[in-house]
């Protein structure tokens, strides 16, 4: 009756729901001064309601095993919650009661301000690339409407004012303006009579305003520059002007972007990072806008001038216009494009977004059928004439980004059949100093900077949890921050939160990070809150028992996803009796827990004889030094550590263990075994070996499995960081019926990884050593790269030679590391899957093992 569409799809795969609610308002139904607004809003919508208080959403999800979030665009915002199903009631009564009576109060909206501006400051102004993507939407773009940035300015934001936001609100947060979609294991009746019971009384508002998006033809070719003061390589943005996305061109263009971008095979990529060695990354596609859209192509130089990539990219696209697409490679494009509408499908959550957003736009949920057989019957005309028709010149936006300061472009040389090696990227000067009480502090003064990260690392982690007691430092991460005798929970959120700060406690193998991401201007707030924490959080009895619900709850639902069986038992077998063994501890292990066993664990471990904390960012070392003595100078160490544990055995044959799961419609592979700890010598070179083996989409089992047998989506292998011994790990998710068949080619690839080429192996130390400026151009990464060094014993010059140990590591020591641990005959195979359908083909590759689902991990 008030106009909420409601849109239901009955899944019962797994015991979850998803609902998702998207309101027809983005960045395009700002007026001009008022930018960002939308995106506020998306802020508020969790600052409380009339019956839910400020931070309860979040609050109420978590302790009922859930996960939520929001997000806008320029078309429409978005919010959504993953619940058990049992919950169901509970995500539509927030959602409504969010709907009917949000809190738009003065308090919220001058907290929820500042928060925005600081998350402009972190993801836009302090971040390389971010801007040159928002200027070229500008250039792009003669409407204002889809012109500006979605985050909004800093004068605008400052300008808002609470009437203005009221008055956004009751504009465009009413129920004729919203799609409510519910996807998962309920009863169609009964949600509907939910959706009823919470959403019917609110009342219908006003039509809001509609918005005008016709973009003036364009006559000539735009150019700019843009000097980046954060990026450490060029960068070419390049954007055409295309139709709107339920154009009849559309579909097609759709089908370009694979062409061009999807996969090592895709036309630029091959072309401009694999023939050409010219870049190391290349992006693209259709943008997919209600309105007018944009057809982009984003390439990341390895340091070759734009000028020699600019050519290619022009050549690939006229080559579109003048040579028809063969059957094969569209054939390819096609296959690609029925797994990723499957594999999509598998999700809950992904099926309610594309529901809501479908019927949103369009007004019909069908659309989303009827998309698929759209695609795949774009045919090579359809591609030659959206190619001639939309890749002109006249529609072409281009911007040139550049590391700022401007710097002199090195000499052209055209015949060279690649790219010269990067040079090597200096790691930040660091001011290292121990206090009295054994606590190790690093400082790295960033010019240029401003924000600061902290990395406050205890060496005490998950390895350290009593036996039956297994997810205590977990269950100490999580708590930390719920009160101390000085402090309730929720003053320290409040505290963290009105600063502006982003503050994580995360617990792992070998130790237990806190970081802060703050401004430096607030490090004495910051820092009273973090002392308070580590050394008086109090673990409320009633907090303990929340903590312990969700935990179970998380347990619970995990349970259900194949790849986190496969995982525990994976490393269940590869571990053995090992702490490493538990990936997630057993409900009885949970429940065992009390009080005095997180207070006995904070007293034992967090201790400033077994910390390091390494602050990076916008400081001036000596007064920071002064001020963490002001801090953490009284703290008296305490128990401190602990020998190490023994290093793990690897497995010495090869067997599978099958997890029987019959409604599975793929199968999850997972194999591997023990490697090396992360302070072996080796460990480098086997870093190299798997990223050959699997590290990304330019892997030997990505190109096998997905590329030339269209077996899976992706196939990867991992090597992990371990203080006595990491695993290293390969997996596919694959259909059914190539189940023996897959494991068999990922096994033959084991057998064959030495040898290994000179341009596999260039091409893994060129990437190695090129994505390394990414790894260190945020903060927070640094600060925790630094204090891992102490974590896993590594020497104090590790980040600083890491360039040159990459560089000058030779073929024959990479295949002696690949050939001792990429063992076929040597691997534990963990398969989840319908085991009537594949326990005969896996039987024929090694003995098999079935796992009951209920005792995986025992």
């Amino acid at each position: 009756r008030n106009g909420l569409r409601v849109v239901l799809s009955e899944r019962h795969t797994t015991p979850t729901v998803a609902i998702a609610v998207y309101y027809d308002v983005g960045s395009r139904n700002e007026e001009r001064g008022r930018s960002g607004f939308a995106h506020l809003f998306e802020h508020m919508m969790f600052e409380g309601s009339e019956n839910v208080g400020k931070t309860e959403h979040f609050k109420l999800i978590a302790r009922h095993g859930g996960v939520m979030n929001g997000n806008t665009t320029v078309d429409r915002t978005a919010y959504f919650e993953v619940l058990p199903a049992n919950q169901l009631p509970l995500g539509l009564w927030l959602e409504a009661d969010r709907m009917r009576a949000l809190a738009v109060t003065r308090e919220n909206f001058e907290n929820q301000r500042e928060t925005v501006k600081e998350e402009r400051r972190m993801r836009y102004d302090n971040r390389p690339y971010n801007n040159a993507l928002n200027r070229i939407n500008e250039i792009a773009y003669d409407i204002w409407e889809y012109a500006h940035p979605t985050i909004g300015s800093m004068a605008d934001l400052d300008a808002a004012d609470l009437h203005d936001v009221q008055a956004f609100h009751r504009t465009y947060y009413i129920p004729n303006n919203a799609v409510l979609a519910i996807v998962g294991d309920f009863d169609p009746k009964g949600a509907l009579a939910l959706a009823r019971d919470f959403f019917e009384g609110i009342p219908r508002g006003e039509t809001p305003p509609s918005v005008s998006l016709i973009e003036p033809p364009h006559t000539a070719p735009r150019r700019e520059s843009f000097f980046d003061p954060h990026a450490r390589l060029p960068a070419l943005f390049c954007e055409f002007n295309i139709p709107p996305m339920r154009h009849p061109d559309h579909i097609a263009l759709g089908v370009v972007g694979r062409l061009l971008f999807s996969g090592e095979s895709s036309r630029l990529y091959r072309r401009l990072v694999k023939e050409k060695a010219l870049a190391v990354e290349v992006e693209g596609g259709t943008d997919g806008r209600r309105g007018p859209d944009l057809f982009t192509i984003e390439v990341f130089s390895n340091g070759t001038p734009l000028s020699e990539i600019e050519p290619w990219i022009a050549e690939e696209l006229e080559r579109l216009k003048v040579e028809r697409v063969g059957e094969e490679e569209l054939a390819k494009i096609r296959n690609q494009i029925e797994a990723e509408f499957a594999f999509r499908g598998e999700s809950n959550l992904e099926s309610a977004q594309l529901l809501a957003q479908t019927t949103l736009y369009y007004g019909d949920p069908e659309i989303v059928n009827l998309d698929l057989a759209r695609m795949l019957a774009v045919t090579p005309a359809d591609i030659e004439r959206v190619a001639r028709t939309w890749f002109v010149g006249r529609s072409v936006s281009i911007l040139e980004v550049h590391p700022a300061p401007a710097r002199p472009l090195p000499p052209v040389v055209r015949q060279r059949p690649i790219a010269p090696p990067l040079a090597a990227i200096p790691f930040p000067d660091e001011e290292q100093g121990t206090l009295e009480n054994g606590l190790e502090v690093v400082a790295t003064k960033l010019s240029g900077v401003p924000t600061l990260a902290l990395s406050l690392t205890f060496l005490g982690g998950t390895k350290y949890d009593p036996p039956g007691r297994e997810g205590l430092a977990r269950l100490v991460g999580t708590l930390l921050e719920e009160g101390t005798p000085t402090r309730s929970s929720r003053q320290i959120a409040e505290g963290i939160e009105r600063i502006g700060a982003r503050f994580e406690v995360t617990p792992f193998e070998d130790a237990t990070e806190l970081t802060l991401h703050i401004l430096p201007t607030h490090l004495s707030v910051a820092l009273e809150i973090l002392t308070d924490v580590v050394r008086n959080a109090a673990f409320p009895p009633e907090e303990v028992e929340k903590a312990r619900r969700r935990e179970l709850a998380t347990l619970e639902n995990r349970l259900g996803d194949p790849r986190f069986l496969a995982e525990t038992q994976l490393f269940h077998v590869l571990f053995g009796t090992h702490p490493y063994a538990v990936i997630a501890p057993t409900p009885d292990a949970l429940r065992r827990i009390g009080q005095s066993d997180l207070v006995a664990y904070r007293d034992r471990f967090f201790v400033p004889g077994s910390a390091i904390l390494a602050a990076t960012g916008g400081i001036e070392p000596a007064a920071f030094f002064r001020t963490i003595e002001r801090f953490f100078g009284d703290w008296v160490s305490g128990e401190g550590l602990h020998s190490p544990f023994p290093k793990p055995t690897p497995i010495e044959t090869r067997r599978i263990w099958l997890i029987d799961r019959p409604e599975s419609v793929q199968s999850t592979i997972f194999l591997g075994n023990v490697a090396l700890p992360r302070n072996d010598p080796d460990h480098l070179a086997l870093t190299v070996a798997n990223h050959i083996l699997g590290g990304g989409t330019t892997g030997r089992l990505f190109l096998r499995l997905r590329e030339e047998k269209g077996y899976t989506y992706g196939a990867y292998s991992r090597l992990l960081p371990r203080s006595e011994g990491g695993p290293w790990i390969a997996s596919a998710d694959v259909r059914t019926e190539v189940t023996g068949a897959a494991l068999e080619e990922i096994l033959d690839i084991l057998a064959h990884v030495p040898p290994i080429s000179e341009e596999e192996l260039e091409a893994a130390k060129a990437y190695l050593t090129g994505v390394f400026p990414i790894r260190i151009e945020r903060p927070l990464a640094m600060a925790q790269m630094i204090a891992r060094r102490r974590v896993y014993r590594l020497p104090d010059d590790e980040w600083r030679t890491y360039h040159h140990r990459i560089s000058t590591l030779d073929r024959a020591t990479i295949e002696r590391v690949a050939g001792e641990h990429f063992v076929p005959e040597r691997v534990a195979i963990v398969v989840v899957g319908n085991a009537r359908r594949i326990e005969g083909e896996l039987a024929a590759i090694a003995p098999v093992v079935r796992v009951d689902p209920d005792a995986v991990g025992r």
